[in-house]
């Protein structure tokens, strides 16, 4: 368990030199069981430098017991605690009040299958108070040049309350008992732009049963409770090349409120034989000019690679490199330079011979007041 309490008060910016590194390897070879070999390492060098007004308070517990026993299976005892208690006062932008617990208890016993039973409950109270002023500037070869200006003032109150039990019994199929419950009350308040009171709850029991194929017992309700009040001014130019030119001045003045009831019992039936090639580059260059104030440059490159086999079981060659790099420069702004690198590739192979019988009962009362000027 570790205990770390500190309050922190500074003038004026904030220079962080961030630089973290994760390489893992992952061989999943799961036929009546599961052999796994895993290999982390993360490489973290943080330099704080805070003298723009930010007192912070924070203490966090982690109180972690893992146990693995990884022959022809896996036998895992894992319990987690997390007590996060974070007070932020950011002059000029951020007030924040954040109070996160997370017990998490865990048991992985699978031999010639799998049997888990996963209890986690979660329990967040957020303040936001914050002030935002964006100008962001994107430029995407072939396609995308975007100038952004936004502002921001969000006052925000979040209670969140998950209560998760699953039980997994996996032999030559999977038996799943899921039951979630999510209680969440969030408050924003966005001068300029966006005042919401969003109420949702939603209660998940989920049965599996897969054999050689899927049966699938579904019954998921959601209720939403929404109001939205966007007086929203947006300024935006988009440039791109190759297609399109658009400088675009919209104006929403919107007052909605949603009030959305979902019952949905979902009964699946399901054969999957699945293969699929997935090879992905995403290369992104981003230019973000933030007042009070944030100067970013984003540099994103991904691939993936992820080979699944599934007959009776399953087959996984997994191997992601993560490569992260950030600079943060935080006087009445933020400069930050972040190079994050993922190399991902995916085969999926999949045949799917798919019986569903789906019920679904929405129930919407939605009242829309927009006072609409878009210029194109």
């Amino acid at each position: 368990m570790r205990s770390l309490g500190r309050s922190m008060k500074t003038p004026f910016n904030e220079n962080v030199t961030y630089d973290r590194t994760i390489n893992e390897n992952v061989t999943y070879d799961r036929p009546f069981n599961e052999n796994v070999t895993y290999d982390r390492t993360i490489n973290e060098n943080v330099t704080y430098d805070r003298t723009i007004n930010e007192n912070v308070t924070y203490d966090r517990t982690i109180n972690e017991n893992v146990t693995y026993d990884r022959p022809f299976n896996e036998n895992v005892t894992y319990d987690r605690t997390i007590n996060e208690n974070v007070t932020y006062d950011r002059p000029f932008n951020e007030n924040v009040t954040y109070d996160r617990t997370i017990n998490e208890n865990v048991t992985y016993d699978r031999p010639f299958n799998e049997n888990v039973t996963y209890d986690r409950t979660i329990n967040e109270n957020v303040t936001y108070d914050r002030t935002i002023n964006e100008n962001v500037t994107y430029d995407r070869p072939f396609n995308e040049n975007v100038t952004y200006d936004r502002t921001i003032n969000e006052n925000v109150t979040y209670d969140r309350t998950i209560n998760e039990n699953v039980t997994y019994d996996r032999p030559f199929n999977e038996n799943v008992t899921y039951d979630r419950t999510i209680n969440e009350n969030v408050t924003y308040d966005r001068p300029f732009n966006e005042n919401v009171t969003y109420d949702r709850t939603i209660n998940e029991n989920v049965t599996y049963d897969r054999p050689f194929n899927e049966n699938v017992t579904y019954d998921r309700t959601i209720n939403e409770n929404v109001t939205y009040d966007r007086p929203f001014n947006e300024n935006v130019t988009y440039d791109r090349p190759f297609n399109e030119n658009v400088t675009y001045d919209r104006t929403i003045n919107e007052n909605v409120t949603y009030d959305r009831t979902i019952n949905e019992n979902v009964t699946y039936d399901r054969t999957i034989n699945e293969n699929v090639t997935y090879d992905r580059t995403i290369n992104e260059n981003v230019t973000y000019d933030r007042t009070i104030n944030e100067n970013v440059t984003y540099d994103r490159t991904i691939n993936e690679n992820v080979t699944y086999d599934r007959p009776f079981n399953e087959n996984v060659t997994y191997d992601r490199t993560i490569n992260e790099n950030v600079t943060y420069d935080r006087p009445f702004n933020e400069n930050v330079t972040y190079d994050r690198t993922i190399n991902e590739n995916v085969t999926y192979d999949r045949t799917i011979n798919e019986n569903v019988t789906y019920d679904r009962t929405i129930n919407e009362n939605v009242t829309c007041d927009r006072p609409f000027n878009d210029k194109n």
